[in-house]
Parts: C-alpha cells; structure tokens; sequence
C-alpha cells in the first residue's frame, strides 16, 4: 500500500498578518488553559472566572483585529479600481477571477491532445469551388508603398479605441508609442510586403490555446474552443536586422523576413550570378553564424530566373561550406512556389479555391497575391509535456488578424448571391444564416421556408462547409389568433426542425408577436445580478472615484440596451420597469445616496438619462441612418453629431417632462427640471454622501429619522425650534448653522431654495465647491450627535442601537399603522386586530424601498 503524502500548507488568507497570528496563539492558549481547569477534578472554583474572562478577552480582542485588517483590506483593494477598473475586484464580483490552472494541452493525454487538434484543424480535403464569374476587372497597377498619412491614421485608430489588448497582451496604446520609433522602419516593411506578395511566415505561426466549453464531454473536439494566438515579429526583426546591414560584393542582394533569407545574385550570364551567389550566400551564413544561430544548408534550395531560351544547363548546382545546393525549376519560399519565368502557375493552381471570391470581387491583383501568401504555410503550435506538437492549418478562418473575418465575409458572400424562390430572403452575420419566408399562411410560408433553407444548406456545402441542421431553431411570426399548430416542424436533409415559441438569434430571444418579453425576462436576472455584484464595489464613504462609478453604470448600460433599435418599437411598461430597477441600483451608487432614494431623483442627481429614453435616442439614430443610405448619402461626422445632438435634446424635453410630472421625490426633481440639461451636461464636480443627503432629503434629518423609525417626532434637535427637520430646514434656516450658512452665502447668493440652488452648482465650479463644504460641515455635526444619541443609556428606547435578536424583538412591539401594538401571546388592544409585525413589514410602512434594512444614518454606510 503506497504511503500517503503530507497536505499541502494552507495558504494564508489576504488579511493574515504576523500580529493576528501573535493575537491568535494567545487566545488558542488561554482557551486551553480555561478548558484544561474546568477538566480537573480538584480545581480552585475561584479560578475559573479569571481565566474564562481571560479567554474571552483573548477571543474578542482577535475578532476585532481581524475585523480591522479585513476592513483595510478591503479598503486597499477599493482604492485599486482609481488605478485599474477593471482589477481584481471587478472580477471577483463578476466571477470572472480563477484560481492558477496549468493550461489544458498539459493536463491532456498526448494521444487525446493529438486527435482533437486534428479534428479542430483538419488536412486539407480535394474540393472544387463553385465557379464565381468576375464582376469587375481586377487592377495589375503594382501597388503604391505605403505612406506615413495611412501608418498614421492606422496608429489614431488604435489609440482612440480603449479595448482589450489582443493575444499578445500589448495594448493598441502600447503600439501607437513604438510607432515613434518605429514608424519607419514598419512602413518601409509594410510596402515591401505588399510590391513582393510576401507575408512574413513568422507571422503565420500561432500559439494554440483550447478552452474548455461547459456542458460538452472533455474527450471530444466539440468540448474544446481553439483559439490562436500571433506572435509579432518585433524583436526577431530588430536582431536579424544586423544580418541585412553586411556589405555584399556588387550584384548581390539579400532580402530577410522573420528567419527566411532569400539571396539575389544578378550577372550578365549563369556562371557570372553563380559565382556571385556563392559567395553572397557564404557571407550570409558566417554572419547568422556570429549570431549564434545555425544555417542547414542541406535543406537550402537555389531557382535561377531567366529570360526564354537562356535556362541553365541541366544539372547545375552551387558550392557553399561543402554542402552542394541544387538548382531547380521551382522554389518555395514563405509559402508561395516560385518558377524561373515568374509566372506562379503550379502556386496558384494549388490556392485557386480560396481565390475565387477575391477575383469575382476585382481585387487588386498584388492583394490577391499577398492574400494568397497569407493563406498558405500556416501552422499552429501547442506545448505539451512531451514536447512541441505542430500543425499545418490549411483550413478555416484565420485567427490572430483583422484580416481573418474579412476574408470570411468575402467568401461567405457567396450565399447570398444565390437565387432565391418569392418570398424567401437570407441574412447572414458572420456565420449566422437566417433565413425568412413570407405566407398568407403558416402552410405556404412553411413550404417556402423549407425550400430557402435547403437552397442555402446546399450553397454552403458547396462551399465545403458542413451545416449542423440538428442545432438550427424555428420560429413563426404571426398575428394575434393566427399562432402555427401545435407541433409544427419542418423538414430539411432529413432532419425534423421543430418550430418553437422563442428563437434566440445574435443576442436577442425573439418570439412570435415581436413584443420581446422572453427577451427581458431573461435579461432582467441577468442586469439586476450585475448592478447588485458592482454596487458591492461602490460604498458611499470611500471606494471609487465618481469616473470610475460612472463606468460601472455604463457596463450594465450596454448589456441593457444591446439590440435597442430592435426592440424600442415593442418596449411595454412591464420591460421598461426591468430596466428602471437595475439603473436605479447603480445610480444610487454612483451618487453615494440612501437605498430609500426614489428611482427619479437617484437618475436625475446622477444625470444619467432613464434607459428607455436611452433608447428611444438609439433607436432614432439607427433609424436616421437607414433613411440616409437608402438616399444615397453619407452625412459628414459632423451631420451625424449635430442629429444625434437633435434627438437627445428631444428625449432631455421629455425626461423633464417626467421629473415635473413625478410625486416620488418631488423637491429633488422638482429642482433640477428646470435646469435639467446645464446640470447633465456640465463638466465639474462630483456629488459626495453628505452633499446628496442635503440634495435627497434622505439622511440624518429629524423627519426622515422620525419616518423609518429612529426618532419618536420629526424636530429638530438643534435649534428646537422647528417642528418638522428636513433638509431644506437645515440647508435655509436652522440658527444652528449661522455660521456655515453665511459663508455659503456670500457664495451663491441669499436665495437658498433648492431650485437656486442646484442652477448655481450647476453653473458655477466655485458655487459647486461652496456648497460641498456646507453640506460636509453641517451634516458631519449632525451625524456626530446622531452617534452620541445613539450610545446614551437614559435616551429613549427607540434612539437606542440595537443589533441582531434585539432589534428583530424591538421591531415586533413597534406600533402598527392603526394604533394597535403586537406582542409575542397576540395583538394589544387598539382600533383593529392586525397581523403580527416583522422587520419586513416594518421596513415597508416606514418607506423602506430596499429588501434590507434602512441605511443608520449616524453609523458606516452601507
């Protein structure tokens, strides 16, 4: 029996530090010391006391260091999303944050590994492209060099987009600083490669990495997604550049790319350019040599180009380091196969097939070229604990380029060429084929339906792809009362198609009526997880800046209003209300505002437009759009930024209307409406947790306390001379903030209403800040002896902090709306029997909007 091996260490948790380990040592011994007194049969009594006391203290002084470190780390890890929003914290609570797994090829069986990369990248099969008769005459022009106006444009592309970094792992921004010092020598190789057809091979090699797919059994290629990497051929080309600055004899050239090295050699007859050729390539091979590197001459090959009738003599050959090199009638050199008369015949005989598409659309004849270059001699490369395994691609969609999915739209362009019976048309989206058909009926739109998609199903075999008929999905659009039959199918190859209530197609679930409510009863867990798992990153006191926030607001934004112009036409009450829900959590965040704050003022305060005019603006756009092109016309950036400046200047008029119109938080929107588009679009300050207090009328105010519970009346308890404490009672008149108030004053002017207020922040930076430091001063005054009533023993009990079973008991002997009391034997006398009282009930009679408990005004926010 083999012996068991020792565990692992555990890891230490992010918050451990050497105090608490000291902290915990001393209470794990004072535990036993307890525990082993208690264990004696002759203890002294008096003992026992002390040294539990001791424990105890031990024990809670141990909680409450570790409670401190998981605070500052939290914190710490809180004031990483200004550096980075997109850290470690954004993806623990998106769950996209893993554990340290060694790649899959290495937890492969080689044999395993072996067959799914054959089945993902299978050898090239003998097929015969469909005949594709050219459209346009192609150009022979050889092509201009690339010039600094195109590199440079290309760079502001990949500056101005703030995406993801590719494979490689250098962002787009990253590039754009190299082209300073590189922007050259990059044009003079992009011009090289485009007057040659020649990519570069190192560029056609890509690292392989297989991405398990949930659901899908591990030993089968379906289970696994390929994806390639390419290398970038940078530093190799700085290196081997000392390679091209030798000093070759006269007539002698040398042209490198990656490691393939092609020496020219000219002369007025065979023997003269061999000569020369010999001693070029010599020279070549001792300075790769100084490089560290070997040169397998064996594998070398020569081709001499010549004029008709002037071939060399059967069986000529050069001479270099003892090695003889034949001279032959073709050459392959980075993929293309060359011959003496420079004709490529046997080259493009073998790439036909996948130039079809490129000649039937009259592509240049140097991009044909170079596409075909591109095409051949690519491989892809996987490290596995035996070794590197290898293979050819000679199939499929190039990956790690732009220029991969282009080639697939030019090609699949095909299908759509295809001539197709009445009332049937195809859509394609990279490799989603929709195909529609029109009926009087469910029957003859079937019919149609069958016919088109076979019609499709046959171009695209011709094509040499394969169609996975038993994954397509049906669906019937159709008038009220006029739903297809119950089990409705259709027919194609063979395979039953079963017609179904929803189809999910690019994102959206359409369903029969258009009117999309599988698509937001779907979409409503999904935005609503998402808002509650970012909120957890944005406390009011502390955490990410206002930028950051805004950010995150945007991330649910985009998941929300995917495919808008689609669905804004059908977009009812019900789903408009799913979007409310997840903006109204995220807006709350972002303006460090009460759980309690109403859905209209938490959007307005944040300047953040309600979604479902966000895309009404979208769905106008799109619509502006199709009317221009179906015109004929293509409006300048500035035509399409004055509309769209138009049409939100329409949906800002109707948010106003909204904010006047709302009885939820009326003094908040009643404010800002009037000045509702200098204070989205102004450009300075970021609300803070006590300033929004102020701004909300939901914060530590006598009559907000007083409606969730935590004061008996609504007065103010500094001036004691207002009956009711709210915010524009503390903001305009309460003697206790004389002083502030006046400082405020003389900034923003005598007049304190709201609605004044809220036009001087937003026009002015100074008013801004001025009014800030009121609101900083004043409602930290009032949050201090919030505490202080908090902690006195003779106040009242209902100002008194209360947590866990407490509380719940608190709770239950809290009055009901009609006077009547609960208790734990039943209900006290009073006008009506009523049910008995939970924290949840009382949450909702209170005004509590959240599922959890009111935010304590005078503690840590949530």
């Amino acid at each position: 029996m083999p012996r068991s091996k020792p565990l692992p260490p555990r890891r230490n948790v992010y918050w451990w530090s050497e105090d608490i380990a000291e902290l915990r040592r001393a209470c794990i011994a004072a535990r036993r010391e307890s525990s082993r007194h208690r264990r004696r049969r002759r203890r002294d009594p008096e003992q026992d006391g002390p040294l539990y006391a001791a424990w105890r203290s031990a024990q809670k002084a141990l909680q409450i260091a570790i409670a401190q470190a998981k605070a500052r780390a939290r914190e710490e890890l809180l004031q990483t999303l200004n550096r980075d929003p997109w850290g470690r914290p954004y993806r623990t609570v998106r769950g996209k944050l893993r554990p340290w797994a060694p790649p899959v090829t290495d937890c492969l069986d080689p044999t395993l590994l072996s067959n799914i990369v054959s089945a993902l990248f299978p050898s090239r099969a003998e097929h015969t492209p469909p005949p594709m008769r050219p459209h346009a005459v192609a150009s022979t022009e050889p092509p201009e060099p690339v010039t600094e106006g195109e590199l440079g444009a290309a760079v502001l592309r990949m500056k101005a987009k703030s995406v993801a970094p590719g494979p490689d792992g250098i962002p787009g921004k990253a590039w754009a600083l190299a082209m300073d010092a590189l922007g050259e020598r990059t044009r003079r190789l992009f011009s090289a490669c485009l007057e040659q057809g020649r990519f570069p091979l190192i560029w056609k090699a890509g690292r392989l990495v297989l991405l398990r797919k949930e659901g899908r059994p591990p030993d089968s290629p379906s289970g696994y997604r390929p994806i390639g990497s390419v290398l970038g051929p940078l530093l190799w080309n700085i290196g081997f550049d000392w390679v091209l600055r030798t000093r070759l004899c006269g007539g002698v050239g040398v042209i490198c790319y990656a490691d393939d090295t092609l020496v020219t050699a000219r002369g007025t007859t065979y023997p003269e350019a061999a000569r020369r050729a010999t001693a070029g390539v010599a020279t070549i091979v001792q300075r790769i040599r100084e490089l560290g590197l070997e040169v397998a001459l064996e594998k070398s090959e020569a081709l001499c180009f010549h004029r008709a009738r002037q071939a060399p003599p059967v069986g000529a050959h050069l001479v270099v380091g003892g090695v003889r090199i034949g001279v032959g009638g073709t050459m392959k050199y980075l993929g293309l196969t060359l011959d003496g008369r420079w004709r490529f015949e046997a080259h493009f005989k073998r790439l036909a097939p996948k130039l079809q598409a490129l000649i039937h659309h009259g592509v240049p004849a140097y991009l044909q070229e170079i596409v075909a270059n591109y095409l051949a001699a690519r491989t892809v490369e996987c490290a596995t604990p035996s070794g590197l395994l290898r293979r050819e691609v000679s199939r499929g969609v190039p990956q790690g380029s732009v220029l991969g999915p282009l080639l697939w739209n030019i090609g699949y362009d095909w299908v759509l060429r295809g001539h197709q019976i009445g009332g049937v048309s195809v859509t394609c989206y990279a490799d989603d084929t929709l195909v529609t058909a029109r009926g009087v009926d469910f029957g003859e739109a079937g019919r149609r339906a069958t016919a088109g998609v076979a019609n499709i199903v046959r171009r695209i075999r011709q094509l040499g792809l394969k169609v996975a008929l038993e994954k397509s999905e049906a669906l019937c659009f159709h008038g009220p009362r006029r739903a297809p039959p119950p089990g409705s199918h259709l027919v194609v190859g063979g395979t039953r198609i079963e017609v179904g209530d929803t189809l999910k197609y690019l994102g959206l679930n359409l369903d029969g009526r258009w009117s999309f409510g599988a698509h937001f009863h779907k979409l409503a867990p999904k935005l609503l997880k998402t808002a509650g798992a970012l909120s957890r990153l944005m406390p009011n006191l502390g955490g990410p800046a206002a930028s950051c926030r805004r950010l995150y607001l945007g991330v649910v934004r985009s998941m929300a209003l995917y495919g808008a112009p689609v669905w804004y036409g059908a977009l009812s009450g019900d789903n408009a209300l799913v979007l409310r829900r997840a903006q109204r959590v995220l807006a709350v965040r972002v303006i460090r505002g009460y759980r309690t704050v109403s859905a209209e003022a938490a959007l307005a305060l944040a300047g953040s437009m309600p979604w479902d005019l966000d895309a009404l603006v979208l769905a106008a756009m799109y619509k502006w759009r199709g009317d221009q092109r179906s015109q004929g016309q293509r409006p300048a950036p500035r035509e399409v930024e004055a509309e769209r400046l138009r049409i939100e200047e329409d949906a800002v008029a109707r948010w106003r209307e909204r904010l006047v119109d709302s009885t939820a938080g009326r003094r908040t929107t009643g404010a800002i409406a009037p000045t509702l588009s200098e204070w989205v679009r102004r450009q300075h300050g970021r609300l803070t947790f006590r300033a929004t207090q102020v701004l909300s009328d939901h914060g530590c105010f006598g009559a907000y306390l007083a409606m969730i519970g935590r004061e008996p009346t609504a007065e103010c308890r500094h001036c004691h001379r207002c009956d009711r404490d709210t915010a524009q009672h503390t903001l305009a008149s309460c003697s206790a903030w004389a002083g502030e108030r006046s400082v405020l004053v003389s900034v923003v002017g005598g007049d304190l209403s709201l609605a004044t207020i809220v036009a001087r922040m937003a026009s002015s930076k100074e008013a801004w800040q001025a009014v800030l430091t009121f609101c900083e001063a004043v409602i930290s005054q009032k949050e201090a002896a919030e505490r202080e009533r908090e902690a006195d023993a003779s106040a009242p009990m209902i100002r008194r902090k209360r947590l866990g079973r407490r509380r719940r008991d608190y709770l239950r002997h809290l009055p009901l709306p009609d006077g009547s009391r609960t208790t734990d034997t039943g209900v006290s006398p009073g006008p009506a029997t009523a049910q008995r009282v939970t924290p949840r009930a009382v949450r909702s009679r209170v005004g509590g909007i959240a599922p959890s408990p009111p935010q304590r005004p005078g503690g840590l926010p949530h």
